[in-house]
């Protein structure tokens, strides 16, 4: 059965733009987080969904909020490097995967 992992960065991201969006407006913090935890979700029953990438991970955009979850499949678990917004700059999470992976 296939798991899923939020990298400590990613983890703390995805919780800051979920305050971020609840002190904007009341309830859409929640709607983010659920979203969120959606598409997690679907990556852990569909592990080949998303936008392959050469370096062997995923990118795959939440349906509602348009985030990008970024992930990668390693024997049973899928790693969740990052959690950001469109708008943020691809590839800035690279530098958490370690050599070993690359």
């Amino acid at each position: 059965m296939t798991k899923a992992f939020l990298h400590p960065l990613a983890r703390a991201e995805f919780e800051s733009e979920i305050d971020y969006y609840e002190t904007e407006r009341q309830g859409w913090g929640g709607f983010l987080r659920a979203d969120v935890l959606m598409a997690i979700q679907h990556l852990v029953q569909f592990p080949a969904m998303g936008r392959a990438k050469r370096d062997g991970t995923r990118r795959f955009v939440t349906k509602r909020f348009h985030f990008i979850v970024s992930s990668e499949l390693r024997g049973e678990v899928i790693i969740v490097w990052a959690v950001s917004h469109g708008a943020r700059k691809p590839g800035y999470w690279h530098d958490r995967r370690p050599q070993s992976l690359l």
